[in-house]
């Protein structure tokens, strides 16, 4: 790294392991991974690089380090500034490493943010020792502010921080003066100049691959086309965060780069869309891909969406024509967040989906000939019962979804459930929920419900996932995926484990007769316990509201005294305590 610039090392911790508690350590080689390019990080590396600072990326995920040799990587760059993301249940990772630099460089500025932080900043500038700066929100503005030493702006985003801990009612915020930063997030503006940095020698992105259904790992790639979601899902911590939109024109221009880069390395690659939402638009959509097909790219993509924007009220042969481009255009998989497959649980989470929607749309990319269909499902919803989860089974299985991703419900600082299991309304924190590494949605449960405890929802975490994956659907998909090509065990591990999980529960004689679960005893459970546990403070979406537009993602305006106008806050705001 150049001796005459400031220094910036960001890091993304290997959340396989802090996540899903796997063996990938020493099991699959450097470049064998089923691995996607660490966006939100690439996104900082260019702004903190446009100031005048120079950056590196280490990606603990990709090559396989330990915590204790991402901290060596780290302090042999011998950075001046360190920021390390990460999500819930990556926080014990974050704090290790930050605490890992600080402890071997006292010198280096050390800097969190991410999901966790945004929810949570107090908290993590309470435990851990020696943190510099937390960051809320989207990061970009406040990193290069660190980076270029901009004293005007951090205090402004201090400011900004100590304004949102008075509203959110947190005692003493003063004593996180200077340290909490709060910056204006990326308005459509920014997110059109801004674009990741993807080469070398920031970050060497051929290690990042990712299954393509057809053909096995590929190089891959990701964008995003617009960032935040206007939505309300009860279960996300990102809803109704507004959308910062970017022109077709400038996405063209990124997707030109990404598949220039690709064709370097003399590999057709995947390139991902990261969006919530991607065609949430139809007009938008239909513009994008057209444009997308005249270039004929040597890719293929993916992409996250919502079924009633494929199975909408414009017709059936309206509908059908745009999923048809899309599968021209190269989409091999389409995937929808389908959380639960019983019709009251689907309205409770106030998705806007309904279950006929997904009956639809599946249908319209099964008859178009989309690649993979996949689907996702989370189970140990409020009020969830072994009979809403047999639901969800049987709803998997009736849609004929190659591919199902089922976690259990982990309730998240700053979502709805978080709220509803702090006060006990049909989901429940257990014990475990005040270690945030058990935060991990896979082979652990941190929650219950009036009918479901821990090893229950653990239980059914399995047979659903033996069933979608040893289900005739799944079991003909991989096995014409492997016959054309695709030989990754990354992808077809989930049907080899769900094979062999149906044979484990069939010879333990719990696949025809379910084991019986106890009922949870919830009679001594005291919300106002966990209102006094460090993982609660964390309810502040309105406060938010009374700082910042979500909408139009900016800041509201200022009244003349230079304190924020609250004169467009939400009618109630949570206090915390």
């Amino acid at each position: 790294m150049s001796e005459d610039r400031t220094k910036v090392v960001l890091v993304r911790p290997p959340y396989s392991y802090e996540i899903y508690k796997s063996t990938y350590k020493n099991k699959y080689k450097v470049g064998n991974k089923w691995v996607s390019a660490p966006l939100p990080i690439m996104y900082l590396a260019s702004a903190v690089l446009n100031v005048g600072a120079d950056v590196r990326i280490i990606d603990g995920e990709v090559d396989n380090l330990s915590l204790e040799e991402l901290v060596e990587e780290t302090i042999a760059l011998k950075p001046d500034i360190v920021g390390i993301t990460g999500t819930t249940p990556e926080y014990g990772a974050v704090k290790f490493v930050a605490e890992g630099v600080k402890k071997l460089a006292p010198n280096v500025t050390t800097v969190i943010g991410g999901a966790h932080a945004t929810h949570v900043p107090w908290e993590i500038a309470d435990e851990v020792d020696g943190v510099d700066y937390v960051v809320v929100f989207e990061g970009e503005k406040a990193m290069a502010a660190i980076a270029s030493s901009d004293s005007e702006k951090l205090t402004e985003y201090a400011d900004n921080a100590m304004y949102l801990m008075k509203q959110v009612g947190y005692d003493a915020p003063e004593h996180y003066n200077g340290k909490i930063l709060f910056s204006q997030n990326q308005t459509t503006e920014d997110l059109e100049k801004l674009r990741p940095l993807r080469q070398e020698p920031y970050i060497d992105m051929s290690n990042y691959r990712f299954a393509d259904p057809q053909v096995g790992l590929v190089l891959t790639d990701s964008l995003e086309t617009a960032r935040g979601c206007p939505y309300s899902c009860t279960f996300c911590s990102s809803r109704q965060s507004g959308l910062g939109l970017r022109s077709v024109e400038n996405i063209l221009e990124e997707l030109d780069q990404i598949s220039a880069n690709m064709a370097n390395k003399g590999e057709r690659g995947l390139i991902q869309f990261v969006d919530d939402t991607l065609t949430f638009n139809r007009k938008r959509s239909v513009e994008l891909f057209e444009k997308i097909k005249e270039r004929n790219y040597d890719a293929h993509f993916l992409c996250l969406t919502r079924a009633n924007t494929i199975a909408t009220n414009n017709g059936l042969k309206e509908d059908i024509e745009f999923a048809k481009l899309m599968n021209d255009v190269g989409f091999v998989q389409i995937s929808f967040g389908i959380e639960s497959g019983n019709e009251e649980i689907n309205s409770a989470m106030q998705k806007g989906v309904t279950l006929d929607h997904y009956r639809r749309a599946y249908d319209i990319l099964d008859k178009v000939g989309v690649e993979e269909r996949r689907g996702s499902f989370i189970i140990g919803h409020p009020n969830e019962t072994e009979q809403s989860i047999r639901d969800s089974i049987n709803f998997a299985i009736e849609l004929n979804i190659h591919r199902a991703s089922v976690n259990i419900m982990t309730p998240y600082p700053g979502t709805m459930v978080y709220d509803q299991a702090r006060q006990g309304q049909g989901l429940y924190f257990e014990n475990g929920a005040t270690d945030f590494s058990n935060f991990r949605r896979w082979g652990n449960s941190v929650v219950s419900t009036d009918e479901l405890t821990p090893d229950a929802l653990q239980y059914w975490h399995k047979r659903f996932l033996a069933e979608a994956y040893s289900s005739s659907t799944s079991l003909k998909h991989s096995t014409k995926e492997f016959i054309s090509g695709n030989r990754s065990h990354f992808f077809h591990r989930p049907v080899i484990k769900g094979v062999r999980d149906r044979w484990d529960l069939i010879r333990m004689g719990e696949w025809r007769t379910p084991p019986k679960f106890a009922k949870p005893d919830h009679s001594d459970y005291n919300s106002e316990d966990w209102g006094a546990a460090h993982i609660t403070k964390t309810d502040c979406l309105n406060a938010f509201k009374t700082l910042y537009d979500m909408k139009n993602r900016k800041f509201r305006k200022q009244s003349s005294d230079s304190t924020m106008s609250v004169t467009e806050q939400s009618p109630e705001v949570t206090h915390l305590h």
